[in-house]
């Protein structure tokens, strides 16, 4: 998957999006945020949240945009 970058726009100017673009899933949040914030070295821009029936945080890209991570729980 790629994000437009619009570099070829002559007046396109770049706003790094403050909600989540969509969710990658998860087979193992705990995991994966391990791996985001200590091989990625993302920012983590909130913590493991955890509901009845899904856990997700979020992460910002090199470009500043918000990623979600999401495990459906069962």
């Amino acid at each position: 998957m790629t994000l437009d970058n619009h570099c070829w726009d002559e007046v396109y100017e770049f706003q790094p999006s403050n909600q989540p673009l969509f969710n990658l899933n998860t087979k193992d949040i705990y995991k994966e945020y391990q791996f985001v914030k200590e091989e990625l070295k993302a920012e983590i821009t909130t913590e493991i949240e955890e509901f009845p029936d899904l856990a997700s945080f979020c992460f910002s890209d090199p470009d500043g945009n918000i990623l979600m991570a999401c495990m459906q729980v069962h």
